[in-house]
């Protein structure tokens, strides 16, 4: 924490800090270290397979001044509240990611992340505060993110049923 408070001293305010953070399984194995380097809303808009916000609180640090900008953490939602708070804090904070480890984030049974991703829960979540964001972009912006969604889709589909690319082919030639 020391080195944490030393590099505050030189960020403006509001200021959003971030570093790795290892993700650990049973028995802390460590499962994966996520470097989340690509810290703006468009980054995060593309998509937690793409670009994973920063999986736990432990692993980034911001000024108090930053909720008087975006505001409390939406405690009603408390499934995706992080990741809606990261949301509004990279459009409004001066965003420094450091490649450093900070935070270490437990991802076994019986906690809420690994639960709500068994279950399906945390894609849907995140895919709806995806949807929420991109309704408010300019126009423009808006068909790119759903041009882009609509193609990896499509990408990640056909990768696991290659042999029904030409039947999807065939269907729009003979469309045309």
């Amino acid at each position: 924490l020391n080195r944490i408070v030393e590099i505050f001293k030189t960020l403006p305010e509001p200021s959003l800090l971030v570093g790795n953070c290892n993700i650990l399984g049973e028995g802390d194995r460590l499962l994966n270290v996520q470097k989340p380097a690509k810290l703006s809303l468009y980054d995060f808009l593309q998509g937690f397979e793409i670009n994973p916000p920063p999986p736990n609180p432990s692993a980034y640090f911001y000024h108090k001044s930053l909720h008087q900008k975006v505001g409390l953490y939406e405690v009603r939602d408390h499934y995706s509240m992080d990741l809606d708070f990261l949301f509004k804090a990279v459009q409004v904070a001066n965003v420094k990611y450091l490649d450093e480890t900070w935070g270490n984030f437990r991802y076994v049974s019986g906690t809420k992340s690994f639960d709500s991703a068994a279950n399906g829960n945390f894609k849907k979540n995140y895919q709806n505060l995806i949807r929420s964001y991109i309704k408010d972009l300019p126009l423009p912006q808006r068909i790119l993110m759903f041009w882009k969604w609509n193609l990896l889709t499509r990408i990640k589909y056909f990768s696991r049923h290659p042999d029904e690319i030409f039947v999807f082919l065939l269907k729009k030639i003979k469309r045309s």
